[in-house]
C-alpha cells in the first residue's frame, strides 16, 4: 500500500484516469480481506436476525463451498466476548452433546435387542421386560453352578413345569420362536418400505455423500433417527444376520444433523456443518 501511494504520487495525468483506478482496486481489495477475516458480525437487534445469509439448498443439489465459507453470519450477542467465547466453544459442545446422545441410543439398542431377542425364548416370571441377564442379575454376580437359582425360563420348560407333555412343550416353544422371528422382521421390513425408505441399509455410503457437499433433505431428519432405531431393533432381534453397529454411523450423523441446528455457526452455515 504504502508503494501503491509513493507511486500514485509521482505519476501525473490529465484526466486522472489511472489514479481512480488505482485507488478503486486497492479499496476493493481492501474490502475483500475485510470480508473474509470477519466471518462473524455481531449486531444489536435482534429482528435483523430474520435477514440470513443462508442459501435453503434444494434437494439433491450440491451446496457453494466457497460462498457458504465466506459470507459472513449474523448473530445476536450481548458484548464481544459472550460473542468470541460461545463461537469458540461451539464446536467442543456440539461434539459432547452428539457424544452423549449417541452413547444413550446405543445404549437403549443394546438393552432393546437383547429384551426382544430373548423373547423368543423364554421369559423372566418376575417382570417380562427384563432380559436373561437382568433377570439372573444377582446370581449372575457370583459364580455360582446352582441353575435353580436362575429366575429366566423357556417357554418350553415352562409349560413342562405346569404339566404339559414334552412334545406339546417343544410345539409351543418352537411355534412362538418361528412367529417372533417373522413377526420382528416383517414389521421392520415394513415400516422401511412404507414410512422410512431413507432407513434402508446402513446409510454410509449416503452419509458420505452428504459429508462431501451433496444435500438430501429428510435423510438426516427427526423421523429418519426414530424410524432407524426401531426398524434396526427389531430386524436385530428377529435373529436375522445383521447388526446395529453399522447404522449407528447413519444415527450419529442424523444426531450431529439435529445437534447442529442449535448453533447458529453451523445452523447458518452448510460448509461449517459439514466440518
Amino acid at each position: 500500500i504504502i508503494t501503491l501511494h509513493f507511486v500514485i504520487k509521482r505519476i501525473r495525468m490529465r484526466d486522472g484516469i489511472f489514479f481512480e483506478m488505482l485507488r478503486f482496486l486497492t479499496n476493493m481489495w481492501i474490502d475483500r480481506s475485510e470480508e473474509n477475516t470477519n466471518s462473524l458480525i455481531q449486531i444489536d437487534d435482534k429482528e435483523s436476525l430474520d435477514e440470513e445469509y443462508k442459501y435453503n439448498y434444494r434437494d439433491f443439489e450440491t451446496i457453494n463451498w466457497y460462498k457458504d465459507i465466506t459470507t459472513p453470519q449474523k448473530m445476536y450477542f450481548p458484548s464481544v466476548s459472550i460473542k468470541n467465547l460461545f463461537y469458540a466453544a461451539s464446536g467442543w459442545i456440539a461434539v459432547t452433546l452428539v457424544g452423549l446422545i449417541t452413547g444413550v441410543i446405543a445404549l437403549m439398542l443394546i438393552v432393546s435387542t437383547k429384551l426382544l431377542f430373548g423373547l423368543r425364548l423364554g421369559f423372566c416370571p418376575k417382570n417380562i421386560f427384563y432380559n436373561e441377564l437382568q433377570c439372573n442379575w444377582p446370581y449372575e454376580m457370583v459364580i455360582t453352578i446352582n441353575e435353580t437359582l436362575k429366575q429366566w425360563t423357556t417357554y418350553e420348560q415352562h409349560l413342562i413345569n405346569i404339566g404339559y407333555s414334552y412334545n406339546i412343550a417343544h410345539a409351543f416353544s418352537y411355534m412362538v420362536y418361528i412367529v417372533l422371528s417373522m413377526l420382528f422382521a416383517t414389521t421392520a421390513a415394513l415400516i422401511s418400505y412404507n414410512v422410512g425408505p431413507y432407513t434402508v441399509s446402513s446409510g454410509i455410503p449416503e452419509v458420505e455423500t452428504i459429508l462431501k457437499g451433496f444435500v438430501i433433505h429428510g435423510y438426516l431428519g427427526f423421523s429418519t433417527v426414530i424410524i432407524k432405531i426401531v426398524t434396526v431393533v427389531l430386524s436385530t432381534a428377529s435373529g436375522l444376520n445383521v447388526g446395529f453397529e453399522s447404522s449407528l454411523v447413519h444415527i450419529g450423523a442424523a444426531i450431529g444433523n439435529l445437534v447442529s441446528r442449535i448453533f447458529p455457526k453451523y445452523r447458518k452455515s452448510e460448509a461449517k456443518k459439514r466440518e
